[in-house]
């Protein structure tokens, strides 16, 4: 933020779906004050670049879900609860290739 405090973060890494083998965004958060900077994308960018990937992303977040559609992803249908961490909300998995 130009004074050295973290804004945002991302993490990726091999698949951990069994039948999703490809490379696996786990998460990327940035603040709200960052929101539409372009932030977002600039870590989507240096955590899987153009790779085929997948993701998992909770229901009813329609920002995020329309950030990653023009992103390339796409629904595959897959639906799961998150943990109880996460309150075990309802959750679907988004890929592109």
């Amino acid at each position: 933020d130009g004074r050295g405090r973290a804004v945002g973060i991302a993490s990726s890494g091999p698949g951990r779906d069994d039948d999703r083998p490809d490379f696996e965004l786990h998460h990327i958060y940035t603040l709200a004050s960052t929101h539409g900077c372009g932030l977002g994308q600039q870590l989507l960018d240096a955590s899987i670049g153009d790779s085929s990937a997948y993701l998992w992303i909770l229901n009813d977040n329609p920002r995020a879900e329309r950030f990653y559609v023009r992103n390339g992803f796409v629904p595959d249908g897959t639906t799961a609860l998150c943990g109880p961490v996460w309150h075990s909300r309802p959750m679907f998995r988004m890929h592109r290739t």
